[in-house]
C-alpha cells in the first residue's frame, strides 16, 4: 500500500517508488511534520527534539511543559493562533476580530484513486493509479474545519497535496491566508530552493527555480487554486 498509518503510534506514511512522507498526530492532537525525502522503513518521530525552550509560545494545555513549543515543531499545516510566529499556511480572522484558530487532528481516511478538485487543474489519476489520505482538522471554538487532501501516485513519484477550508460555526471568519501546503525542514543537507512552472493562455511553460533562505516553506499551487488568467504548479525536488 502507497498509503499506512499506525494506529498505536498515530503515525502515516506514504510511500512512492523512490520518496518517503510521513507525519504524526502527537499527544495533544496536533498533526506533526516528521520527512520527506529518499524512501525509507521506520519511524522517524525520533527527530522531534524537546528540550527548555525558554519564552517561547505554548498552548494551553500544553501547561507548564516549557519543552513543548508551536515555534518549534515541524507541523503539517501550522496556522496563526498557537505561538508558532514562523511562516503559518493557514490566517483566519474570526467574526470578533481575533485572528486566532486551533486545528487538531479530528479523523483521517484512506481512499482509492487520487482526490478530484471540481473546476480547478489538478493531477489526475484512476483507483489502479493512486490513493488518497484524507485528514479532518478543526477548531473547536471557531467551528472551522481543514480537510488536507494527499494523492500518493506510487509508480510515479508523486504526491500531491491540497486544503479544503470550511467554516460550520455560527460566525463568519475572513480567511486572510491559504496555503496547500508547508514544508518543514528540520534540520540536514539539502538545497532549499523551488520549482515553479507558470502556465498562461497560448504561452508555453516557464520555469523559474527560486532559493528559500528559510526553513519553512508555504506553498500556493495549482492542486488549491487558478487564478483568473494563469495558474501556478509548484513542486519540491527531492533528491
Amino acid at each position: 500500500m502507497a498509503i499506512e498509518f499506525q494506529q498505536d503510534k498515530q503515525l502515516f506514511t506514504l510511500n512512492t517508488r523512490h520518496t518517503t512522507y510521513q507525519m504524526k498526530v502527537d499527544r495533544l492532537g496536533f498533526l506533526l511534520h516528521l520527512y520527506y525525502g529518499g524512501r525509507i522503513s521506520g519511524n522517524m518521530d525520533y527527530l522531534l527534539t524537546y528540550y527548555d525552550r525558554g519564552f517561547s509560545g505554548n498552548p494551553a494545555d500544553a501547561g507548564n511543559d516549557r519543552t513543548y513549543s508551536m515555534d518549534a515543531l515541524p507541523q503539517e499545516y501550522p496556522h496563526l493562533g498557537t505561538g508558532d510566529y514562523r511562516n503559518t499556511a493557514l490566517v483566519i480572522r474570526n467574526a470578533d476580530g481575533s485572528e486566532y484558530c486551533d486545528l487538531r487532528y479530528v479523523s483521517h481516511k484512506i481512499m482509492k484513486g487520487k482526490y478530484a478538485l471540481k473546476g480547478l487543474p489538478a493531477v489526475y489519476a484512476g483507483d489502479h493509479e493512486a490513493e488518497t489520505l484524507e485528514i479532518l482538522l478543526r477548531d473547536s471554538v471557531s467551528g472551522v474545519e481543514v480537510r488536507l487532501l494527499y494523492g500518493v501516485l506510487e509508480e510515479t513519484d508523486i504526491i500531491t497535496r491540497s486544503a479544503e477550508i470550511c467554516n460550520l460555526g455560527m460566525g463568519a471568519v475572513c480567511v486572510e491566508k491559504a496555503s496547500s501546503a508547508c514544508l518543514d525542514f528540520m534540520s540536514g543537507e539539502y538545497d532549499p530552493a523551488i520549482s515553479t512552472i507558470r502556465l498562461s493562455l497560448l504561452q508555453r511553460r516557464m520555469r523559474q527555480r527560486t532559493r528559500e533562505a528559510a526553513m519553512v516553506c508555504s506553498l500556493s499551487t495549482a492542486e488549491t487554486f487558478c487564478a483568473r488568467r494563469n495558474a501556478t504548479s509548484m513542486g519540491i525536488l527531492a533528491h
